[in-house]
């Protein structure tokens, strides 16, 4: 009895584990009599017949994604209108002088805002600056000039930037919410097939998470990029730990630092924590074949992915320190220990139920931007069901914990609102 195992080379997408299974219970050969060549011809045509499976599923689903990405942006696409409201434009110079002959009743969100009165801007900005061959190191019409070029919450080191200087500002900024959507959902379908999730399970959380409240409505800010790469961190340093390839290490280091410089620097440091918080879990609980001696060895070699990636950063991180610190932002100290009124958990299943800005029927306190937490009414409904699969109910109790926990502190249910601001 000769036992032939196989080692699947590592490719992206992860989806081997499609036929890995099969192969590792399948492919013992039994050879009687039969020879050595015979056997590997053998594996070689296994090896053949796997590789277009893998691309197969990867394609098919890319497919599926930008589909639907683009029956969302259909009325960009076809009628060429932008998915941003019109009447929030109506609170600028010179378009103000009109809002009472066209919108008597506008409600102005101030965040939402934010896109018109200096994200656009500062984007076709740079645009200009870079393409007349300087690189816009000062930004002369805020306040009558601020330092721009090496700030990392000015987005200049987002693929924000990127895909405006393939794009040209507006259908770059189409394109950079698109991008978004896709990289979120496809990097979390890796994710989710690499921990053999079926198929349409993966396709359904992949699903969710693109089309999420916190991502359509913030979607062309720079608030989402803080959790944009968070499946693909995931993914890499999962890969790292099972198979020691060092290719995965700088590509989860590069991620990391991506990730500290592209969003909200509050919002990143808190998604990072969460992810850091799921890896101790992932490696000291739910790796029990593996020596303790060998979790706690992956685990230092996970972190210090996370510190290189962020000293990695320091081109930026400096000048930004150095910009907060000689800057007056103490206004913005009173709004740390800040909640959200409780009966905004109705958005949960309904994400009106306080009014929308753009109907001019908005009705709760803070904006309707920064407290958007619908994900839909069907992973809701499938809660008790994640919480009772076998196969992944470690996994599904530690997200439904680290979510009570996360509600908890938006809402202000306890103490840890304050600490955390």
């Amino acid at each position: 009895l000769i036992s032939i195992r196989l080692k699947m080379i590592d490719i992206v997408p992860p989806v081997v584990f499609l036929i890995r299974e099969q192969i590792q219970e399948k492919i013992i050969l039994r050879i009687n009599s039969v020879s050595h060549s015979k056997a590997m011809r053998s594996v070689v045509r296994i090896l053949k017949f796997g590789k277009p499976i893998i691309q197969i599923e990867f394609i098919n689903t890319s497919i599926i994604f930008i589909v639907l990405i683009a029956l969302y942006f259909a009325p960009t696409l076809i009628r060429g209108k932008l998915p941003l409201s019109t009447a929030y434009l109506y609170a600028f110079y010179p378009w103000a002088s009109y809002a009472g002959d066209i919108k008597q009743d506008m409600t102005f969100n101030p965040v939402q805002s934010d896109v018109y009165d200096s994200g656009i801007p500062a984007m076709q900005f740079t645009y200009t600056e870079i393409f007349k061959g300087d690189y816009p190191f000062w930004l002369p019409y805020v306040n009558g000039g601020i330092p721009y070029g090496l700030l990392f919450p000015m987005e200049v080191f987002s693929i924000h930037l990127l895909v405006i200087v393939l794009a040209g500002t507006k259908w770059g900024t189409i394109l950079y919410m698109a991008l978004k959507m896709y990289i979120v959902g496809i990097s979390f379908y890796c994710y989710l097939r690499y921990r053999q999730f079926t198929r349409l399970s993966a396709i359904f959380g992949s699903l969710t998470l693109m089309f999420s409240a916190h991502l359509i409505v913030n979607g062309m800010q720079g608030v989402p990029d803080s959790v944009v790469f968070a499946p693909a961190i995931l993914y890499f340093a999962d890969r790292f730990v099972r198979g020691k390839k060092y290719l995965v290490y700088l590509g989860l280091v590069i991620l990391v630092g991506v990730t500290f410089i592209s969003g909200f620097p509050s919002v990143t440091m808190y998604t990072l924590i969460a992810i850091a918080l799921y890896l101790i879990y992932r490696n000291l609980v739910e790796s029990n074949d593996v020596p303790i001696r060998q979790r706690i060895k992956n685990l230092s070699l996970l972190f210090l992915a996370f510190i290189i990636g962020i000293v990695l950063t320091s081109f930026t991180l400096l000048p930004t320190y150095e910009f907060i610190k000689e800057t007056n932002i103490g206004y913005r100290a009173g709004r740390g220990p800040t909640r959200i009124e409780l009966i905004q958990i109705g958005r949960l299943i309904n994400p009106n139920v306080c009014g929308n800005p753009v109907q001019s029927d908005w009705i709760c306190e803070a904006n309707y931007n920064e407290s958007a937490i619908y994900v839909g009414l069907l992973p809701l409904m499938f809660i008790p069901f994640s919480l009772t699969d076998k196969k992944n109910v470690t996994t599904s109790w530690f997200f439904f914990i680290m979510a009570v926990i996360i509600l908890m502190i938006v809402f202000g249910v306890g103490p840890l609102y304050r600490i955390v601001g």
